[in-house]
């Protein structure tokens, strides 16, 4: 992901030795630079502190700050998203559900926690009505309508929890995954049928 690799280059531009050698050279624009990080990702520490840390010790340092100011950034902004609404507070990077289900199934729960299946209301079409109930087709109907297989509210909470499903779940969670695309299946030849023969 994107943060790792901020990660790593910043690691690089504020290593200990960057720091010692610029003194030693007399940069001051570097060092400036090198300031003008520290403070961005709010490492406070003097020059003396840095020069006494090992390498190891300030390059954890160094990516601890760093994540935490990506997770920030990335938090505030995505607050302001609605296809990210309800993952708001979540800590920022891989998701265990990514680790633990399969390629297609993570790939469901990641749709349904970014309302990106494919339903106009999550892409600003004009709403469509289900079929089913009449009620307007949204990602959350989908749990809740009378004709949904093997779908509840409940499961919709595990899905959209902060963190995403947890991994004592991981079994409901599957069935779930696979009940929404059979669901989003014959939702589709539901339409296809109406809209030939009306």
């Amino acid at each position: 992901m994107e943060y790792h690799r901020i990660i790593r280059m910043t690691a690089e531009i504020l290593t200990k030795k960057s720091i010692m050698k610029t003194e030693q050279i007399g940069s001051c624009g570097l060092l400036d630079d090198a300031y003008a990080i520290l403070k961005k990702h709010d490492i406070t520490f003097t020059e003396n502190q840095i020069k006494d840390m090992t390498p190891i010790q300030w390059k954890k340092l160094v990516e601890k700050k760093v994540n935490y100011t990506v997770d920030k950034e990335v938090l505030e902004e995505s607050s302001q998203k609605t296809k990210l609404h309800d993952t708001a507070g979540a800590h920022v990077g891989l998701k265990k559900y990514f680790k633990e289900l399969t390629w297609e199934n993570s790939r469901t729960v990641f749709e349904v926690r970014t309302n990106m299946l494919k339903l106009n209301s999550n892409y600003g079409q004009k709403d469509e009505l289900c079929h089913i109930c009449g009620k307007r087709e949204t990602t959350s109907h989908i749990f809740e309508c009378k004709g949904s297989t093997r779908l509840t509210t409940r499961c919709y909470k595990q899905i959209i929890g902060t963190e995403g499903p947890q991994k004592g779940n991981m079994d409901s969670v599957h069935q779930s995954a696979e009940a929404i695309r059979m669901n989003m299946e014959q939702g589709t030849k539901i339409k296809m049928i109406i809209n030939k023969y009306g």
